[in-house]
């Protein structure tokens, strides 16, 4: 069951446009959230930002969002859990095909 994200991505939207108190003193175009951290890791804790985000939690993917769209790239090993794991607000990008 798809989790339901936008409440979430509305919040992020405004905190991109400056809205939402925070150090930003331009409007940011597009977030990327990656698979990996900060450090590049490919192994992660239990908790991820892209499926706190988007709802998918599989181990490999990348989403972008923007002021009007969000979406989510993985390859083949994980079409179908994403589109079962991805609501209404987001495209799935499915890498190489």
């Amino acid at each position: 069951m798809a989790r339901q994200t936008g409440k979430l991505l509305k919040q992020l939207r405004s905190l991109m446009r400056g809205n939402i108190k925070a150090n930003i003193k331009e409007p940011i175009q597009a977030y990327i959230i990656p698979s990996c951290d900060e450090h590049q890791s490919e192994y992660l804790a239990n908790s991820s930002r892209r499926w706190f985000i988007s709802g998918f939690d599989g181990s490999s993917g990348t989403a972008i969002v923007t002021m009007q769209k969000a979406a989510l790239w993985t390859d083949g090993r994980y079409f179908l859990q994403a589109e079962k794991q991805l609501d209404a607000n987001w495209t799935l990008m499915k890498d190489g095909k």
